[in-house]
């Protein structure tokens, strides 16, 4: 006796066809048929990741919070740190960020906001602080 379902579901589609954004780390659509490219995106990442992690070390120690926070004083400040930091702070923004970004971008054109619009919301926050 065959008991699979004679009627069929219209939200649902087999897996092959679906299409999603690759969590961005290439920037590409991509099917589940084809996971080949994964290990293309999981270098991407972990390149971004590292250069990321080696420019946060010179961002935080340009922080005034930091530096203050340390002892500091003005010991590490110069003539154009600030601009150095937000330099450095853009680059890891957008070079670390760009998977974000990139589907924050995707889910609006799709007028479908997600987890991506959520994270990139909150990961641009901090351009928007006013400062003093």
């Amino acid at each position: 006796m065959d008991h699979t379902h004679a009627h069929e579901h219209p939200h649902e589609q087999p897996h092959q066809a679906r299409e999603h954004f690759a969590a961005g780390m290439a920037g590409v659509m991509h099917s589940h048929a084809g996971h080949g490219d994964h290990r293309v995106m999981v270098a991407d990442f972990r390149r971004r990741f590292w250069l990321c992690l080696a420019l946060t070390s010179p961002v935080l120690l340009l922080s005034p919070m930091i530096q203050h926070g340390l002892g500091l004083g003005d010991a590490l400040r110069f003539r154009g740190d600030g601009l150095v930091l937000f330099a450095l702070s853009t680059v890891i923004y957008v070079y670390g960020g760009r998977s974000f970004l990139t589907g924050f971008l995707s889910e609006l054109r799709n007028r479908e906001p997600g987890m991506m619009t959520l994270i990139a919301s909150r990961f641009r926050s901090p351009f928007s602080i006013p400062r003093r």
